[in-house]
């Protein structure tokens, strides 16, 4: 039967685009982009029949070059075709050259934004492994935030297409991070609570814990980096007198640092009321104790 594919206007490389066409519609025909070199192999295509308005949706091959778009019989004749020019998409990716292991890393990127377009993060050893990664197509503010690998070393940060086409990429040094935890140098009160100063990564999930060796799966007490960025922040010391360690801990549960804490017995001191008091009246007490978790901590007066 008689066909026609309309003339299409140069694409960039991985992008959608609409041709117009006219032919028999039978169940298997099909509009297809093809490479006149190797017309062998498949590119992307639509059956005619599903485009009532003889209008179809395509997408361009994400290498740049000269095809053909055409109309394909059931039994895979030409009916009808006409040249396409897919020219190279346009991309770029920015990243600061020297970051810390774990870190905060920020990638500024622009490109074709095609759906499964990836930023990838590669060893430059071994590009076919991936560090991490995130779609383009979910960061149309071309900016977003990802966690820099763990070793430190020479990385790539790249845009990637979906039939993984490198379109373009930026160097990255991955330097150590060495995370410090610095506890109190004496024995603290059971219950109370005590000052930690700590430098670290301070990265999403990132946690503080407090743990007894001899329990490893028993938590004391944790708190997230990320919510003290004065690199100071107070925690409660266990109720149980004992020997214990304080845990820097990533979120994949590696352990980057740790330091000793002891804790020793509770004690208070009350101070001596000078005079009698009557009976339901408010009075002052001074005292001194480990300041436990609650509020305010619970005195009682009892008859002796």
């Amino acid at each position: 039967g008689r066909a026609e594919v309309r003339p299409v206007a140069p694409v960039t490389a991985g992008a959608e685009f609409f041709v117009e066409w006219e032919g028999p519609r039978k169940n298997y025909d099909q509009i297809r982009v093809i490479d006149p070199k190797n017309p062998a192999i498949h590119q992307f295509f639509a059956f005619a029949r599903m485009c009532p308005i003889n209008r179809s949706k395509l997408v361009a091959p994400e290498r740049p070059g000269a095809y053909e778009v055409v109309y394909l019989s059931e039994g895979e004749k030409v009916l009808a075709r006409t040249p396409l020019q897919v020219n190279k998409a346009d991309a770029a990716v920015t990243v600061d050259p020297t970051v810390a292991a774990r870190s905060r890393l920020v990638v500024k990127f622009r490109g074709p934004l095609n759906e499964y377009d990836q930023i990838q993060i590669v060893s430059a050893k071994n590009p076919e492994k991936s560090a991490g990664f995130f779609y383009t197509s979910q960061h149309r503010s071309l900016r977003a935030e990802i966690s820099a690998p763990e070793e430190p070393g020479s990385y790539r940060v790249r845009y990637l297409t979906f039939d993984k086409h490198v379109l373009a990429e930026a160097p990255l040094t991955v330097r150590r991070l060495d995370v410090v935890l610095k506890g109190p140098n004496k024995p603290v009160m059971a219950g109370s609570k005590f000052t930690l100063e700590w430098q670290g990564p301070d990265n999403e999930y990132d946690q503080i814990r407090i743990k007894d060796p001899t329990e490893p799966t028993k938590e004391w007490a944790y708190t997230y980096p990320k919510l003290h960025k004065s690199g100071s922040l107070q925690l409660d010391a266990p109720s149980a007198v004992g020997r214990y360690r304080i845990e820097y801990v990533s979120r994949d549960e590696k352990v980057l640092a740790q330091t000793p804490l002891e804790v020793s017995k509770a004690t208070a001191v009350l101070t001596p009321i000078k005079s009698p008091v009557k009976a339901g009246m408010n009075f002052e007490i001074a005292w001194i104790g480990p300041d436990h978790r609650a509020p305010e901590p619970y005195l009682f007066a009892a008859l002796q």
